[in-house]
């Protein structure tokens, strides 16, 4: 395809096997008159050329909004301006004409200005705007007490049919948005239509880390030279935190033997005992030694070897790509132990491509499992559902989920119960004299 020429459009490559991203970059004029960059077509389910036009569409129309603006249109204007009363969801200058009163435009609008989304991190409230934003697409003009169950079940079934976990994301915001409705009058909203989608439930993905693949990982990012990488996955394979969070951590959140970190998602806060194990120790002391040699030290305990600041995200990604890629060409795959199982989809579609579902792919290797592995490894040696979130900051019922899915909770209360009923056998047997086998009733 030829190379698209519109005013502000700009393509960038994407991580390694990822599509290219699209942006609306503006000028330097038009961001001192308080235009901003706006990321393109992020939520699309489509490739290729079609992806591509998809992005030039939003370029010209936010150059449409840009014209009008310059030819003293009031309703259209820079990003800085829109985020104020006029529109305060920051929507597009074709969608503001939707906000009727008492629409589906409307009720996202009130929404966004309510508590419970003010009270979002900035990351989550990103992810509901991606979707609030397919929603507004859906039905932006239609009065919000007049979207039925029928109609949310017919969207969904659509969106379900691309991506399962898309469709379930939707019916989550959207619940979330029709419960702040409900408590509205204007909006004539009298039962909320996501509630209860009946979307089932995810075959779910994800994996654990081998012990086997952080030690390898580790050793192959020291001899790139990006300890950092290898810092950061061996440190979270123990404290089970988001990425966000460990890049985020400060040098002098580390004290008197802890580190102390309030998570950016959920504001929980916890006190991790890195002292009390000497190999982290001593790799935190290490990391810590690194950063006070520079100057000026960065605030940040994690930063790169290759740029001398800390971290953004697709810097570390990239990075982290890079160690995993090195990896892979030594060793493709690492054995998962025996007491793991992998959650139902990931394991299918390592079977329908041939490879071995006891075999973990280094290439399928991502930090965010490290969360994953964990919770699993903490509760494998012994630890309790509350002793786990005390240090990862879930919910008990999350922690209890991740055990379930990798069948590892199932796997030990099913060791309990087989204990319990050999006991019982073997005390029958010390009163009877008879034996007291699983085979009969004790």
């Amino acid at each position: 395809m030829a190379k698209l020429k519109i005013r502000h459009f700009v393509e960038k490559p994407g991580a390694p096997g990822a599509p290219p991203r699209f942006f609306w970059q503006p000028s330097s004029a038009l961001r001192a008159a308080g235009w901003q960059q706006r990321r393109l077509v992020q939520s699309s389910p489509l490739t290729g050329d079609a992806l591509r036009l998809a992005a030039a569409a939003e370029a010209e129309a936010i150059n449409a909004e840009l014209d009008r603006w310059r030819a003293g249109d009031a309703s259209a204007g820079p990003d800085a301006a829109r985020s104020g009363a006029a529109n305060p969801a920051g929507l597009p200058g074709n969608q503001i004409g939707q906000a009727r009163p008492g629409s589906v435009c409307d009720l996202i609008i009130d929404y966004k200005r309510g508590r419970r989304f003010q009270k979002l991190s900035p990351r989550t409230a990103k992810d509901y705007d991606r979707y609030l934003a397919l929603i507004l697409d859906w039905a932006g003009a239609e009065q919000a007490g007049g979207i039925t169950g029928e109609m949310v079940d017919d969207l969904l079934g659509e969106i379900a049919a691309r991506s399962q976990r898309t469709a379930q994301y939707i019916a989550q915001v959207g619940s979330a948005c029709w419960n702040h409705g409900l408590r509205r009058d204007r909006f004539r909203i009298m039962l909320n239509p996501w509630a209860r989608a009946g979307l089932g439930q995810t075959a779910e993905k994800g994996l654990i880390w081998p012990q086997a693949a952080i030690d390898a990982f580790t050793a192959q990012a020291d001899a790139l030279g990006l300890y950092s990488i290898g810092d950061a996955v061996l440190l979270n394979s123990w404290l089970g935190q988001r990425q966000g969070d460990i890049l985020a951590m400060r040098r002098d959140q580390w004290r008197a033997g802890q580190i102390w970190i309030t998570q950016n998602k959920t504001r929980a806060r916890v006190a991790l005992p890195l002292g009390l194990n000497p190999a982290l120790k001593t790799r935190l002391d290490d990391a810590l030694a690194r950063g006070a040699a520079r100057n000026p030290a960065p605030a940040s305990i994690f930063f790169s070897e290759r740029l001398g600041r800390a971290y953004d995200e697709h810097h570390f990604r990239d990075l982290f790509a890079e160690v995993r890629a090195a990896l892979a060409d030594r060793t493709p795959a690492f054995p998962l132990e025996d007491h793991l199982q992998l959650p139902q989809g990931q394991a299918a579609e390592l079977t329908a491509s041939g490879q071995d579902a006891r075999q973990v792919p280094t290439m399928a290797l991502q930090f965010m499992y490290l969360r994953h592995t964990a919770v699993t490894a903490m509760f494998i040696a012994g630890a309790t559902e509350g002793q786990i979130a005390a240090v990862t900051g879930h919910s008990l019922k999350t922690v209890h989920t991740i055990l379930d899915r990798y069948l590892v909770r199932t796997a030990a209360l099913a060791g309990q119960a087989f204990a319990h009923r050999l006991a019982a056998a073997d005390h029958a047997q010390d009163q009877t004299g008879r034996p007291g086998t699983s085979g009969e009733p004790v």
